[in-house]
């Protein structure tokens, strides 16, 4: 009986410590460093807590000649949306 209450808390010891560490967010099983997930830069720290930073929102200092999409194909911050800027209005 001691053999097996003492097996079962070893491996119960070790799934803590297999999970210990990731991050879940948004359905993924994230490793600790950083992460691009639907064009955001996700932080998984080694305690299982999680940062993240998405798109800025921007205007044009001058003239705007468009407006970019956003792009799932790009890494972060490339997929970013926005405003294709010209030059200063005069």
């Amino acid at each position: 009986m001691k053999t097996i209450i003492l097996c079962t808390l070893l491996m119960t010891t070790c799934l803590f410590l297999e999970v210990r560490g990731n991050c879940q967010y948004e359905g993924h099983n994230l490793t600790p460093g950083q992460h691009h997930v639907n064009c955001q830069q996700i932080t998984c720290n080694p305690d299982g807590t999680i940062q993240g930073v998405s798109c800025p929102a921007w205007m044009c200092g001058g003239k705007s000649l468009g407006y970019r999409e956003l792009d799932l194909s790009k890494p972060y911050p490339e997929c970013c949306p926005g405003p294709i800027c010209g030059g200063t209005n005069d």
